[in-house]
């Protein structure tokens, strides 16, 4: 399971890049539906 994932973040820097500002808006999301 990981040898692909770790495959596919070297090859793929873009995407990854993707993802971790992804997470970082769902984040986000989580802190301010605790704020509410």
């Amino acid at each position: 399971m990981y040898l692909p994932v770790r495959f596919f973040a070297e090859e793929l820097d873009l995407d990854v890049q993707w993802l971790s500002g992804v997470r970082a808006v769902l984040i986000r999301d989580k802190q301010t539906e605790l704020q509410y």
